[in-house]
């Protein structure tokens, strides 16, 4: 009998013992999102205040989550701009168990990463070269591709000018910028095949490029099409262009420039037309909870794209999640499989598919219309 006592208080204090040394990750609330921030603030040609504003979109994040009954703790892994130094941060990600890695923003950078993380949703906001599609499913970028940008320029050229000039001036030293051009100019191509198309490439500052070689072969009536290394670049291209030209050239300027308009100076007459992600859509549920819970958090509305991309992108997961449920036993595993059934039923899940179009001349700027990529 003394024997079956002592039997049966091991039964009692098994379980417990087996909880006691089991490692936490096991025991883990099951509502508790890790998610890894893992990129390169201080890169270049990121716009100033990219760092702030990306923790200000994962902070919005977790406190709409929170609301939701999850739990969001991150930790930031950012790295130098070695263009290897993303693979170093690689064993302090994997040590921090995250259930979610968040960046990089450039393609060039997720692409290092394709053997480096297996079973663990990996989200860019931006990343957008078409190689992308090649990564293993549980790589998603939540910007459109090279190709579908391409199909969205060609779509708006061939509603407002068709059959005319296009004259691109192209940084030689940005792979994205290239190869988006060729893309337009192959579907510009194949809907217009008579129309001249003039690729003026240049190399290093385009403030010290020639205006003549800028626009080489331009005649009035052809549209420039502007493909810098950097948003940055595109106002000050567009008045050096305008100034000489002075025939009130048409540009098209399809970089997102973080929301800032382009603003005229005086006697330099230009249209442009600005093709932005269609971000802040007053009557999107999305945008109104982070305006919401951006303007508690920081008490002002002064956000910007690069908030509102990184919240959207941390709120695919759980949107997934809670749209998909998974039954697996880590966090880990269900946001994977999850995000997974989310792109089965909806291959563009979450990506920024609709772009605005923003006409600015000397009258001011003015929202004139949407156009979808998808369609």
């Amino acid at each position: 009998m003394k024997n079956t006592g002592i039997l049966k208080g091991l039964i009692l204090i098994l379980p417990l013992l087996f909880a006691l040394f089991t490692p936490s990750t096991s025991l883990a609330d099951p509502r508790v999102i890790r998610i890894a921030i893992l990129d390169n603030v201080n890169d270049p040609y990121l716009p100033s205040g990219y760092q702030d504003s990306y923790i200000a979109g994962i902070k919005t994040a977790a406190l709409v989550a929170q609301n939701q009954g999850y739990t969001i703790q991150y930790q930031t892994f950012f790295y130098d701009n070695n263009p290897l130094a993303i693979l170093k941060e690689v064993p302090s990600v994997t040590a921090w168990h995250p259930d979610l890695i968040i960046g990089p923003h450039s393609s060039n950078q997720l692409l290092l990463l394709r053997n480096s993380f297996k079973n663990i949703m990996i989200l860019s906001p931006y990343a957008s070269d078409s190689d992308i599609a090649s990564l293993p499913d549980n790589f998603y970028s939540l910007a459109l591709l090279d190709k579908d940008l391409g199909h969205t320029v060609v779509k708006f050229l061939s509603s407002q000018f068709p059959n005319r000039g296009l004259i691109n001036v192209v940084a030689a030293d940005c792979k994205d910028c290239v190869d988006l051009t060729d893309k337009i100019n192959s579907g510009y191509q194949s809907l217009y095949p008579s129309a001249k198309i003039v690729n003026n490439m240049y190399s290093g500052d385009s403030g010290s490029v020639s205006v003549n070689e800028l626009i080489a072969s331009y005649q009035k009536g052809d549209v420039i099409l502007l493909q810098p290394n950097t948003s940055p670049e595109i106002q000050p291209l567009i008045y050096r262009i305008a100034a000489q030209l002075g025939d009130s050239p048409i540009f098209i300027n399809n970089l997102d420039n973080v929301g800032s308009f382009g603003k005229m100076p005086k006697n330099i007459h230009y249209v442009e037309y600005w093709l932005t992600v269609d971000l802040f859509d007053p009557n999107s549920p999305d945008f109104q909870a982070f305006s919401k819970y951006y303007q508690q958090l920081y008490g002002n509305s002064d956000y910007n794209s690069v908030s509102y991309s990184i919240y959207i992108t941390a709120m695919s997961a759980i949107k997934a999640l809670k749209a998909y449920p998974s039954s697996a036993p880590t966090m880990q595993a269900n946001i994977l499989n999850s995000y997974k059934s989310a792109r089965q039923a909806n291959p563009h899940w979450y990506k920024t598919s609709n772009y605005a179009i923003y006409k600015i001349d000397p009258q001011g700027t003015t929202l004139i219309g949407t156009i979808s990529a998808f369609d």
